[in-house]
């Protein structure tokens, strides 16, 4: 996160002292250089998590530094120097900001970002660069220049080191940010609200505080309305044209955009009172940022109740090289990734998963370990909560729930074994924990999930007995854990010349 500040902070100086040197007025500066470039790490943090099918992380991320913008970092300003504001920034950049932010918000309240409202997002921020740009162009203004001991090569170097350090950043904070929703059982809508939003809005309040101590009230209105604008629209639409999908948490999408909403026409409305900010306006603003921190902070748990049947994965696979297609099941494991046996997806070119809301989402594998028959596929808009293993079951009653064929299934656990299988793609055999398990099952079934009593997972189906019908052969959760340890790496595709799929690396 430090580094993302820093990065962002010379990309954003840098900008600064260039569109100084281009003579640009201070209201363009602020809204346009200032403004959008201080949003570059919400663009890139925002984008790589919806590119990796963590849209509730980049839309959280948006509705976050909004929020965050004008109630937390308009307050610190209020609170260090009084700014007055021009009558013409309503017309103008608050105008925009509401705007901007009523269309993110009709994209968002669905539920699901299309490449198409991506797109419709992202031809408004040309519109309102354009309209900036053309509008707000003044009269000379005798600013002090920041630093004319630079050259401009410098700057330029300045802008391209620190914009690629940002690039670099914003992945980790993604990284770690999911990582830590889960860990502490939080919604990636809420991290994305709270920890990552104010981590990619510190730019605009290392930004604002600098241009306090300088008195340059114009550069922080422009600064904190024209970043909202840049938020709302070409964050908002690159997260539809990266990774367009559903987002997956319903008290982001309620009461989190109607917190935006609330903090946006509040604060303008509180500045076009008066016609400016003051200190007691800075307090009041700090207080709204507070308030919607508790308010959205009250939904940030993880459901942790999710029942079998809520987990339950329907796969549908179309061959790698050939034509055959398969059909499987898996169980959603936490977040975007389903549980499934390698054999049911290491001869696809393409994997589709469909989830007990009827919605089929496409997915890529991202894990296959074929000694232990088991793979992990991810799938975008797919957003469940942590699964709870189950201890070592020696013997008892449970259920086998499975999304393509046979549906729930009585099983009787017979016994605990250790099972000899031949690994795939190859003639040496290998030993992996399992249950030998009392029911009847059939092809479609591979990957069904076989829970206890308590609803807790004890493994994975991946084989009927050749010689008795009504025994099944299930991977135990310990052999899950390992795969799950190791994580995610690229993503396979198919090679039709060797009709399986391979790593990309």
């Amino acid at each position: 996160m430090a580094v993302l500040v820093v990065a962002a902070d010379h990309f954003v100086l840098g900008s600064a002292r260039l569109a100084r040197a281009l003579s640009m007025s201070p209201i363009v500066i602020g809204a346009v250089v200032l403004g959008f470039g201080t949003s570059a790490p919400e663009m890139l943090v925002s984008a790589i998590a919806a590119n990796r099918g963590n849209l509730a992380l980049g839309v959280g991320n948006v509705v976050g530094s909004n929020v965050a913008n004008l109630s937390l970092v308009a307050a610190v300003a209020a609170l260090l120097t009084r700014m007055p504001i021009a009558p013409s920034v309503f017309r103008r950049e608050a105008l925009l900001s509401v705007i901007a932010a009523v269309a993110f918000a009709l994209v968002v309240t669905g539920g699901y970002v299309s490449r198409l409202e991506g797109l419709f997002l992202a031809l408004g921020i040309i519109a309102s660069i354009v309209a900036l740009v053309v509008t707000g162009r003044q009269e000379d203004h005798d600013d002090e220049p920041i630093d004319e001991g630079h050259s401009t090569g410098f700057e330029t170097l300045r802008v391209t080191v620190g914009l690629t350090g940002t690039v670099l950043a914003a992945h980790f904070v993604v990284t770690g940010a999911s990582g830590l929703a889960d860990h502490w059982g939080l919604t990636g809508g809420f991290i994305g609200f709270s920890l990552v939003a104010l981590g990619t809005s510190l730019p605009e309040l290392v930004t604002t505080v600098a241009c306090a101590r300088r008195g340059e009230t114009d550069l922080i209105v422009g600064n904190l309305l024209g970043s909202n604008v840049f938020n709302s629209l070409a964050v908002g639409g690159a997260i539809g044209l990266v990774g367009p999908g559903e987002i997956g948490d319903s008290h982001l999408e309620g009461k989190g955009i109607a917190l935006m909403l609330v903090v946006g026409v509040g604060a303008v409305a509180l500045a076009r009172w008066g016609h400016y900010l003051g200190r007691v306006d800075g307090v009041i603003l700090l207080g709204l940022y507070v308030s919607a921190m508790v308010i959205l902070g009250a939904g940030g748990r993880q459901d942790e109740s999710a029942s079998p049947n809520e987990r339950s994965v329907s796969i549908r696979t179309t061959g790698c090289g050939h034509v055959s297609k398969t059909r499987g099941s898996g169980v959603a494991v936490g977040g975007d990734l389903v549980v499934t046996v390698a054999h049911v997806v290491v001869g696809a070119s393409t994997v589709h998963a469909t989830t007990p809301d009827d919605v089929e989402r496409p997915g890529s594998i991202v894990a296959l370990d074929a000694r232990r028959d088991l793979a992990l596929i991810s799938v975008p808009g797919l957003d469940a909560p942590p699964v709870v293993m189950a201890d070592d079951s020696t013997a008892g009653s449970g259920l086998i729930v499975g999304g393509a064929r046979s549906g729930t299934v009585v099983a009787d656990i017979r016994r605990r074994v250790p099972v000899v299988i031949e690994e795939i793609g190859s003639a040496d055999r290998y030993q992996r924990d399992g249950y030998e398990v009392g029911a009847v099952t059939g092809r479609g079934d591979s990957g069904a999930g076989l829970y206890n009593d308590e609803g807790s997972l004890l493994g994975v189906v991946f084989a009927t007995a050749s010689d008795d019908d009504l025994t099944t052969w299930v991977t135990a959760s310990t052999e899950i854990e390992e795969v799950l340890t190791v994580g995610r790496g690229p993503d396979y595709r198919c090679d039709e010349m060797a009709s399986r799929v391979v790593r990309t690396d």
